[in-house]
């Protein structure tokens, strides 16, 4: 997997995929949340699809389409792009230093 950020605020990510063959994605910022934006509840694939195909390259297009026939393919692979699209900045709860509120309504 490799990372690249164009200067128009594109960022290209290429996934090498296990048989050896990449595919590479141009991700924006509009893109990203256009896709958060599709996700429901209930509807996870199409999201992930619509996403893939919208940021692919046109080379990777065709293979593309034929990889994400398979749901768990298609949500892998979103995964994979999402994970690495993210910025570098490392997100955790702070722990509370006293007991939880529970605790104290005792």
């Amino acid at each position: 997997m490799s990372k690249n950020n164009n200067q128009n605020g594109t960022e290209t990510i290429t996934l090498e995929l296990s048989n050896g063959k990449e595919l590479a994605f141009h991700l924006t910022p509009e893109k990203y949340t256009k896709y958060i934006d599709a996700m429901q509840p209930h509807n996870k694939v199409n999201p992930a699809i619509n996403f893939l195909m919208s940021v692919v390259d046109e080379d990777h297009k065709e293979y593309l389409r034929d990889l994400v026939k398979n749901p768990a393919t298609a949500i892998a692979i979103t995964g994979e792009v999402i994970e690495d699209y993210g910025n570098d900045v490392v997100v955790s709860a702070k722990k509370k230093s006293s007991g939880s509120p529970s605790e104290k309504n005792k």
